[in-house]
């Protein structure tokens, strides 16, 4: 997944503990006199969202500790677990709760990635949060309410279609979805100059127009990203509206991060993933303005954001185009802006061909690998920059900062290198100097066809590990790995 992280500009840091509701206890003093200066920022902000959720929910049925949360400082080597109801015993008690809080020093050398969410400590399976010392605060207490949210939507949302790839590059669609941001930023604004129900209605009349012209496949798209990602970021931006304000509480928290955001300049990179974190936020403010009082439900049973939207909003049958036009009018200067599209799109292809070559000449072994065959992995990646969508289906990576996919008997981590991403199966280069083990015998780089039951290759920035049968071939400058069948 394509980590951002929460800007909230010049917000204040107020950490303060809430008082929980009768009947929850909240946070209780510290269980010895230096334990509260073994408490992190990071564990008194996890503690205070916890009881303001509790409290004043901002989704139904979510809890940031329905799940015990580690947060690991690796530079500190230092560890904080929290709201498990059975921690091992090496990790010693400094807060009693609940939620509890207990501590351990030393370092956790496979926790590689910024979070994990099934980590099994003492029997359970924990969400990790690894955040070294001096880190901000509020953008890792972002990162485990959004992430935290994830997880509570594969527990408690429908199945829907959901497809990340977004083929289409047009720059008339790119104008469109800029106007349709300006026209959702307008609608969130206190003194919107359209009016908050017309701006509104200008984004849903955009929306409509857009899918009319591009279809079925890129309507899932947006609905799928808006559903999973717009709503995790609209979580995550009332958690950290509420932990960065002295306001009274209010459905309207976070939305002038959201604003800002969606009148930052649109790509075509944007386009394909990152703008549905806001355009899906957006909404969901909306409705929490307009709406049925019962959206989030119908959410989680299916109905996209955009739905729900149009119907908080409705457009008297035949005025879409006439909206659209207004839209035009009002918010932006529409024939310079596709123009501008358009040579943005000119430079973004140039720039997708300069990265497709750099990948393609890559000094040293181009290794083509794939997930052994499993019913389940740990997967993480962090990626950085731009991505493109190659015509085969699978998307280049300039800058993979990380991908770390582990079980038991595999083990791949690669950082900072261009990569190809297929979905199960990755493309990546490795020096000429790479160590290469096949059953624990040192092969040489060299041209060599032969079957395995173990596999290792370590290199700068790369470690793989296997004890999985398969094979290894070596033609030209290419590395391939193919995984023996499971037996039915």
């Amino acid at each position: 997944m394509i980590r951002r992280a929460a800007s909230l500009g010049a917000a204040a840091l107020i950490v303060s503990v809430i008082p929980p509701p009768d009947g929850l206890a909240g946070p209780s003093s510290p269980s010895s006199p230096s334990a509260a200066s073994s408490t992190s920022a990071l564990v008194q902000l996890t503690l205070d969202a916890s009881t303001s959720l509790v409290r004043d929910p901002v989704w139904p049925g979510y809890a940031v500790l329905a799940q015990p949360v580690l947060l690991h400082d690796p530079h500190a080597g230092r560890s904080w677990l929290v709201a498990h109801p059975a921690p091992p015993p090496d990790f010693a008690l400094v807060q009693a709760g609940p939620p509890s809080v207990f501590m351990k020093d030393g370092a956790i050398p496979e926790l590689q990635s910024e979070y994990y969410t099934d980590v099994p400590i003492g029997g359970r399976p924990v969400f990790a949060l690894v955040e070294a010392s001096g880190a901000d605060p509020i953008r890792a207490i972002g990162v485990l309410v959004h992430e935290r949210f994830h997880v509570h939507q594969k527990a408690h949302f429908a199945r829907e279609r959901y497809d990340e790839r977004y083929p289409v590059r047009d720059a008339e669609n790119l104008a469109l979805a800029t106007l349709e941001q300006r026209a959702l930023a307008e609608a969130l604004r206190p003194t919107a100059g359209v009016g908050t129900p017309r701006a509104a209605a200008m984004f849903v009349a955009i929306r409509t127009l857009r899918n009319r012209r591009l279809g079925d496949g890129l309507r899932h798209v947006e609905d799928g990203l808006e559903r999973i990602e717009g709503t995790a970021d609209y979580v995550e931006q009332r958690t950290l509206a509420r932990l960065t304000s002295a306001e009274p509480a209010g459905s309207t928290w976070g939305e002038e991060d959201v604003r800002h955001r969606l009148d930052l300049p649109l790509d075509q990179d944007r386009l394909t993933r990152s703008r549905y974190y806001e355009t899906g936020s957006a909404q969901a403010f909306l409705l929490d303005r307009a709406g049925p009082s019962d959206w989030k439900q119908r959410l989680e049973s299916g109905t996209s954001l955009r739905e729900l939207t149009a119907g908080a909003f409705p457009i008297p049958p035949g005025e879409v185009e006439a909206l659209v036009e207004a839209a035009k009018s009002a918010l932006l200067g529409y024939g310079r802006l596709v123009a501008e599209c358009r040579d943005q799109l000119r430079r973004a292809a140039a720039e997708q061909d300069a990265a497709i070559h750099a990948f393609a000449s890559t000094p040293g072994y181009e290794v083509r690998i794939s997930q052994p065959p499993a019913d389940t992995y740990s997967a993480n990646f962090t990626a950085v920059g731009p991505h493109y969508d190659l015509p085969d289906g699978a998307t280049l990576y300039p800058r993979m900062a990380l991908l770390d996919i582990r079980r038991g008997d595999f083990r791949l981590e690669v950082r900072d290198r261009p990569m190809i991403d297929q979905g199960i199966a990755y493309k990546f280069h490795v020096s000429r100097k790479a160590l290469l083990l096949l059953d624990d015998t040192a092969l040489p780089l060299k041209p060599v066809e032969r079957p395995f039951h173990s596999l290792a290759l370590a290199d700068a920035g790369v470690q793989l590990s296997a004890t999985v049968s398969g094979s290894l071939r070596i033609q030209g400058a290419v590395l391939t790995v193919e995984w023996n069948a499971v037996a039915p």
